[in-house]
């Protein structure tokens, strides 16, 4: 009776492996294959857009971005100088103690951290430069651009 019971629990076993295997397949790959196909269609990040209303919104979207960053990284300056000279000018530590916290200031406020901001800004900056060349490309006539029809 045990190997009948084996068995049967090894086909059952199997079973839900093969179902497993097939619907991760189905909802997985399948979908990731279809994914690619629309996205080799569409390489324009602005293709929804169709009205100049849209273009204006989500280039106000990015300035309103942008301005954010800004000020989180004038902020993160602002804090880490007073944070610096707070230390510095503490009577109250020994020269070890000011040492170790200007050890931790500058491990938070690493160069990567000040970078990692400045390429966030300036990543910012560069999809609003695309939007706007794509907003022209798209409703721009001769006489919007700069020297255009001389008067």
């Amino acid at each position: 009776m045990d190997r009948i019971g084996d068995h049967i629990l090894q086909v059952v076993f199997v079973g839900a492996l093969v179902m497993v295997a097939l619907t991760f397949y189905f909802s997985r790959l399948n979908g990731l294959q279809a994914n690619d196909q629309l996205s080799n269609r569409a390489n324009d990040p602005y293709a929804g857009l169709v009205t100049v209303y849209q273009y204006e919104q989500q280039e106000k979207s990015l300035l309103e971005q942008i301005n954010i960053l800004k000020a989180d990284y004038a902020g993160s300056v602002q804090a880490y100088q007073v944070e610096r000279t707070k230390v510095e000018q503490s009577k109250e530590l020994s020269d070890l103690e000011k040492r170790e916290k200007l050890q931790v200031l500058e491990s938070i406020y690493s160069d990567q951290f000040f970078a990692r901001k400045l390429d966030l800004l300036s990543e910012s900056q560069n999809k609003l430069d695309q939007l706007r060349q794509a907003k022209c490309e798209k409703f721009c006539i001769y006489q919007d651009l700069p020297g255009g029809l001389a008067q």
